[in-house]
This record gives C-alpha cells, sequence and structure tokens, in this order.
C-alpha cells in the first residue's frame, strides 16, 4: 500500500515502515487518512476506505472511542491509526475515527492539506 502517493498524509516517528516522497525518506508509524466507507466487514470490525480509487484496510475498527455502530457504507471518515500487517498486506489499525460526511470542506480541503504535510515533509528533510 503506497499511502503517499495516494493523497495520505503520514506522520512521521522514530519507528516504523520507510516512505518516500520525491527524493525524501522518512519513517510513519502513524498514518491520517480520509476517505469513503467501501466496505465493512460482517462482524464490523475491519472496513476498506477508499481514497481517489485507492482501497486501504482498516482494522480494529471495534476498539474504536465511542464505538462503531455510526459506520455506514459510503461515509467520508476520518482514520487515525498505527500501521500494521495482517496476512502480508499492510492495514491501519484504527486509533480514533469520526464521520465527515455532513460537512462537504473535509473532502474538498483534503488534497491540499496532504500537499501541504508533504511540503513540510520535504522541507524539514533538506535542512538537515
Amino acid at each position: 500500500m503506497d499511502m503517499v502517493n495516494h493523497r495520505t498524509v503520514q506522520i512521521a516517528s522514530s519507528s516504523g515502515p520507510q516512505y518516500v516522497e520525491g527524493n525524501t525518506k522518512f519513517t510513519a508509524h502513524l498514518v491520517w487518512l480520509q476517505g469513503e466507507v467501501f466496505d465493512i466487514a460482517v462482524d464490523r470490525d475491519s472496513l476498506v476506505l477508499s481514497e481517489d480509487g485507492h482501497k486501504f484496510t482498516i482494522s480494529k475498527c471495534q476498539s474504536i472511542p465511542g464505538g462503531n455502530a455510526w459506520l455506514a457504507r459510503g461515509q467520508y471518515v476520518m482514520v487515525i491509526g498505527e500501521v500494521g500487517q495482517a496476512s502480508g498486506s499492510k492495514v491501519v489499525k484504527a486509533m480514533k475515527m469520526a464521520d465527515l460526511t455532513n460537512n462537504p470542506i473535509h473532502s474538498q480541503s483534503w488534497p491540499y492539506e496532504v500537499q501541504e504535510l508533504k511540503n513540510i515533509i520535504v522541507e524539514s528533510q533538506s535542512d538537515k
């Protein structure tokens, strides 16, 4: 799963998977994703998030604060979670989720927020 090149914000940390953005390499442990709920597992513990035609697996949805009874296909949601592995594929283990469906400014501004963070990451690396 190439989260950087698909408009997904990465939060750098001291441990975690390595990512490359242009000539800049960085490590990410936590990610912030936004996208549409494409599918929800029957047990409601995992879902597939779709953004710009790319799909991301989100796990541990039952453990988010406040529960996940509100989750439904087609919602535009925010997910903060840890990058992990399951069955050889990268997944995001949900730590926090929120429904952003009711205000379209969230989906409209997301590409700009992602680009701003990419610029900050590149600039911080060039200062070293």
